[in-house]
């Protein structure tokens, strides 16, 4: 069922103003990672089995890091991230921004994928490949020189063969929250966030593949006198990038969220 609803950035609840009634009708919300347990659990112990390269801290760099998700607005600032990468900006592409961004003649340095349920469909042209520990193994096979990556996950840790070296990526499980952190673990301290949305826009949820919340709920948020409507999952995942954001500032680092959906609405005077 899909639910109209408003909430908060900081709530775990929905408000839901019926038509009649006489008061608002008020539903706590837990969310849950789509991925069975058992796959990621699983997913891990056979990704740890690969030879491949795991993500390691790199030495602090002066070069920007070109952060694409694959929300509305990324398609409106193309120009932008072409020019960050022609002066030397490494581009983190998540998902399916990575082949959106190679069809509108960009090469990302780095594609990130996170989501265990994705299949080889999600790979697109990059010049490296960034999957997440708890990745389909079938990706891995698809590109075999791929670099594993290791969120930190409550019991994730247990099901890595021994003797592994890594470094446990935060972010919670959103791709995109991951990608920040995945580029401050590479050195990079200038972080530049194009189609990090957290919104719709104009009824669209995604500048590239279309994707379906029949099971979630859509919620509308006010942020700086701005309504915007999104999903609850989405809503979160934009509280988790503002603390995430916080931590990587006293870190050292400059983080800016480009466009004008949620996200980085947060952010503005």
């Amino acid at each position: 069922m899909t639910l109209l609803a408003r909430t908060s950035l900081e709530s775990n609840e929905i408000r839901y103003s019926n038509p009649g009634a006489s008061s608002e009708l008020v539903l706590p919300v837990t969310l849950m990672q789509e991925a069975p347990e058992d796959m990621c659990f699983d997913n891990v112990r056979k990704n740890s089995e690969l030879p491949n390269k795991w993500l390691n801290s790199y030495p602090e760099n002066n070069k920007p890091a070109i952060v694409c998700g694959f929300g509305p607005t990324l398609k409106e600032f193309l120009p932008e991230i072409a020019e960050l990468a022609r002066k030397g900006g490494t581009i983190f592409a998540c998902n399916y921004a990575a082949q959106y961004l190679v069809n509108n003649g960009i090469i990302p340095d780095y594609q990130i994928v996170f989501e265990p349920l994705c299949g080889v469909e999600v790979i697109g042209n990059a010049r490296d490949h960034l999957f997440a520990s708890v990745c389909n193994p079938a990706l891995f096979e698809a590109e075999k020189e791929a670099i594993l990556w290791h969120p930190l996950i409550p019991g994730l840790d247990d099901q890595i063969k021994s003797g592994r070296s890594y470094c446990g990526i935060g972010g919670g499980v959103m791709v995109g929250n991951s990608a920040i952190c995945i580029a401050y673990t590479m050195g990079h301290r200038d972080l530049q966030c194009f189609g990090l949305d957290c919104s719709h826009k104009n009824g669209e949820s995604h500048a590239v593949k279309p994707e379906s919340y029949d099971n979630e709920i859509y919620c509308d948020i006010e942020v700086n006198g701005k309504i915007f409507n999104t999903t609850f999952s989405l809503k979160q995942a934009a509280f988790v990038f503002k603390e995430l954001r916080n931590q990587l500032i006293q870190a050292g680092c400059s983080v800016k969220v480009h466009g004008d959906s949620l996200l980085p609405s947060l952010f503005k005077d």
